[in-house]
């Protein structure tokens, strides 16, 4: 099966193109550039993969949570793509791809994920070492993540988190700094084939935990 997959939920953008002979990947730090990067890398990645839209079985994105803007981004680029293309279509909760990666590099164990949600908040998920999961994506503050780690006595963890929230990297056995990336949600998307449809028959919408409006500042009169 051939895969096209796109994330962008934080700064990064990372397109995946997978076919059973290999994968061509392409990530790159791209804050406030995700629209201008993303189709670009696209073109490039099926390029060098040699192959052409109409011999893609499917696309899948990293639907959140994550920042709005790249969201929004890979949500519709998914949209028009599988429309134009005539393919199925499947967003993937990125924490879960994030566990993926977790679990690529340490095998089958639980994978906690966290990423940093700007405002002192964190998106937090918990997955089994199967990739079930077990703790939905959540929008906490450091404490309450904090106590939800150790409720669950989760020794791995992985995110982009460390750096900010020192505290939180360290209370894992095993910490991995990481992003996001396209290969998790191509992972994850070709376990579930049978769940990507036409755009027709299921619209792609980005998941998101936290009101944008309501966030926003007020205006002073």
């Amino acid at each position: 099966m051939n895969i096209l997959a796109l994330e962008t939920a934080t700064s990064a953008c990372s397109v995946v193109v997978c076919t059973p002979q290999g994968q061509v990947h392409l990530h790159e730090q791209a804050p406030q550039s995700h629209a201008a990067k993303l189709l670009p890398m696209v073109d490039e990645a099926l390029q060098r993969s040699g192959l052409e839209s109409d011999q893609l079985d499917m696309i899948a994105f990293g639907r959140g949570p994550g920042a709005f803007t790249g969201l929004r981004i890979a949500t519709a680029t998914a949209q028009g793509l599988a429309l134009g293309w005539n393919l199925p279509v499947i967003g993937i909760d990125t924490l879960e791809a994030l566990a993926w990666q977790g679990r690529a590099s340490w095998g089958a164990v639980p994978v906690f994920t966290l990423l940093d949600a700007r405002m002192g908040e964190v998106y937090a998920a918990l997955y089994d070492a199967q990739g079930n999961g077990i703790v939905s994506p959540q929008l906490l503050k450091p404490e309450a993540a904090l106590e939800l780690i150790a409720s669950h006595g989760c020794s791995h963890g992985i995110g982009d988190i460390a750096s900010i929230y020192p505290q939180l990297g360290a209370s894992f056995d095993a910490w991995l700094d990481a992003q996001p990336l396209a290969t998790g949600v191509a992972a994850v998307a070709r376990a579930r084939t049978d769940r990507a449809l036409p755009v027709e028959e299921q619209i792609p919408v980005p998941l998101y935990l936290r009101n944008n409006v309501a966030d926003k500042p007020k205006r002073r009169a």
